[in-house]
């Protein structure tokens, strides 16, 4: 009783637990990755032996998990009842984590610059959404885990007190409730998706069971008509057993909410099965039912197409499919599946029709509901974007200062005689600009993505876009032994395009060449060409920025135009950068109706080329509903 009591609580849960653990080597790396990350970022910041301690205890943790995984993977498959054990197991290590990354965070942050703190707190929300996908399907093994996670820095917060800690406590506790929320929801969502495929493949598996029962029934009763010719007497026998099989048959649609029907065209008379009379909620061979009786059944908005898929299957006399909702005599709504098939005479006119009605309405209310958790996602993802947009304009204000007062004490050390000083102050000043030009980044990112990218269209003269340009990156390619070289028409003419936003995809892409590049060329050329297949015009323009550097790995191609990735070179501390470029690239790019490319081989370059039309257009998608509120 205790273990039938247990399943009720906890159902399906052998399944979902197996979900849980298939998922351990990516959240071991994760876990690893993020921990060595927020080390290396804190290293001059902490002790070496409190960051040493912290990272070897998650290390710990998780070689501990990866123990349990491969155990998991050699123990099989496994019972309910087992089910519970391994998710103890489980719950042990992950609220472990939880502490971990908490408790540690917490010290990190009780010692911690202010930027650190607030990169520290990022850190803990990555680590808190992270785990949702996988964990939330045991809603009690994320609540372990995101509540060590979060729970400290909310009080961290909170005891710091002030505008700021107040804001961050508010807002971390919003993070936590809203992520428990979506926890619980996602578990009640893949329950009820195991839940249906169980009854699915029963259904299926009954259904084909039954029509192979009714197949040998058809067969018999073949046989048993041929004797039934010679041989009166046994009559009742057969017909017995066919009656018997006629209830088994109509035992199958119950199960499978199966009903079945016929409609005789030339009679317009319809025959329906006990099980369709029960979905339809009428008995349909007490009434004369029609065709037309029939439509007005289906609801108003569905009637009009429902009618024309069958009129114009009875046109082709082929069989037809559709699904629409009914209504039933307590005015309540069902959704039906139907499929037919249609008999035709010598002449291919269509008289008989042969259907089934399979009741979906369940399915078709997990699938709006789906629809509607796909809907908040993406309402998710544009406060994602809004929100980052936000913390970048807060992020310059202050890097700013610090950018702006490093300056001034450079020149008062120097007026002083402290020269000794100065190269300090100038690398605080280099790495705020570095900084800034990453947040820079991060809000031309965001705005784009949150449709408030501000954009205005004008004419260009090409020749001083180019001058500029050129004369900007120079320095730069310069700097690695490089030599620019131009390949530029005499006269290049005229375009429309957003002038600023075409400076930037022209500078990030000789600023990459020139980056990526030592001792070699950069090629930056343009020329015009006319391609009637596209839209947005017929004359187009074409820019491409050619270099000799080390070039791009093939499967490394697409990923550089999404932001925040970068091939395994990009990786290199010697060249920095957030992989943000090339997507900001790529989006104003597409903003005006054009598109970017490129093509490339290890050791041999790369050439990025950019088409645009010369009559650039406003291509930006719809604004998301209130992310510029």
């Amino acid at each position: 009783m205790a273990s039938a009591d247990m399943h009720d609580r906890e159902p399906y849960l052998a399944g979902r637990v197996r979900l849980i653990y298939s998922d351990a080597p990516a959240t071991v790396a994760i876990n690893l990755l993020n921990a060595a990350v927020l080390s290396f970022v804190m290293r001059g910041e902490l002790p070496s032996p409190i960051l040493l301690g912290w990272f070897t205890f998650i290390a710990s943790v998780m070689m501990l998990r990866i123990a349990l995984y491969a155990w998991h993977r050699r123990a099989g498959g496994y019972d309910e009842i087992e089910a519970r054990a391994w998710l103890l197991r489980l719950a042990v290590l992950t609220t472990l984590t939880g502490i971990g990354w908490g408790v540690g965070c917490l010290v990190v942050m009780s010692e911690a610059p202010p930027l650190h703190k607030v990169f520290t707190a990022f850190v803990l929300g990555g680590m808190a959404a992270g785990g949702l996908p996988s964990l939330a399907r045991v809603f009690v093994t994320y609540l372990l885990f995101v509540i060590p996670v979060l729970g400290p820095a909310v009080l961290y917060f909170a005891w710091q007190g002030g505008e700021i800690g107040w804001s961050m406590a508010v807002m971390g506790t919003v993070l936590l409730a809203f992520l428990l929320m979506t926890g619980k929801r996602q578990e009640r969502v893949v329950l009820e998706a195991v839940r249906l495929a169980g009854e699915n493949r029963g259904l299926v598996a009954n259904l084909i069971e039954e029509t192979e029962k009714a197949l040998e029934a058809k067969g018999r009763a073949e046989d048993l008509n041929e004797d039934l010719r010679n041989e009166i007497a046994d009559r009742e026998r057969v017909e017995e057993r066919l009656r018997d099989r006629e209830k088994a048959l109509a035992n199958a649609q119950r199960i499978a909410r199966l009903g079945s029907w016929e409609w005789d065209i030339v009679n317009d008379r319809i025959v329906s099965s006990e099980e369709n009379n029960r979905l339809f909620g009428r008995d349909m061979n007490a009434t004369a039912y029609d065709y037309d009786t029939i439509l007005n059944i289906v609801h108003a908005e569905d009637r009009e197409r429902v009618d024309a898929v069958i009129r114009d299957a009875i046109a082709q006399c082929k069989p037809y499919s559709c699904d629409y909702r009914i209504i039933l005599p307590d005015g309540s709504e069902k959704v039906i599946f139907e499929q037919a098939d249609i008999a035709c005479d010598s002449a291919g006119r269509a008289n008989c029709i042969t259907g089934t009605n399979l009741d979906i309405t369940e399915r078709y209310e997990v699938e709006q509901e789906l629809l509607a958790a796909k809907f908040q996602a993406e309402e998710a993802n544009a406060a994602k974007s809004q929100f980052l947009a936000n913390m970048s304009h807060e992020l310059r204000t202050p890097l700013n200062a610090v950018i702006g007062y490093s300056e001034i004490l450079k020149e008062d050390v120097e007026e002083r005689g402290q020269s000794d000083l100065a190269p300090d102050l100038e690398r605080i000043n280099i790495a705020g600009r570095h900084l800034l030009q990453l947040i820079n980044e991060v809000l031309d990112l965001s705005r784009v993505e949150a449709g408030r990218t501000e954009f205005h269209l004008e004419e260009i003269d090409l020749t001083v876009l180019i001058s500029e340009v050129a004369a900007t990156v120079r320095p730069l390619v310069e700097v690695n032994g490089n030599r620019l070289i131009l390949d530029i028409p005499t006269k290049p003419g005229r375009m429309r395009a957003d002038a600023t936003k075409l400076k930037q995809i022209l500078f990030n892409l000789l600023a990459n060449a020139a980056k990526f590049t030592d001792e070699g060329e950069i090629h930056f050329g343009m020329s015009r060409f006319h391609d009637d297949a596209r839209t947005g015009g017929k004359e187009w323009i074409r820019f491409y920025v050619a270099d000799s550097g080390i070039g791009i790995a093939r499967d490394s191609l697409e990923s550089v135009f999404v932001a925040f990735e970068r091939t395994e070179t990009g990786r290199d501390s010697k060249y920095g950068g957030t992989g943000l470029g090339l997507a900001i690239c790529r989006h104003y790019s597409e903003m005006m109706g054009g598109a970017i490319s490129v093509d490339s081989k290890p050791g041999e370059g790369s050439r990025f080329t950019v088409r645009l039309p010369v009559q650039a257009v406003d291509c930006r998608p719809a604004r998301v509903a209130g992310a510029g509120e």
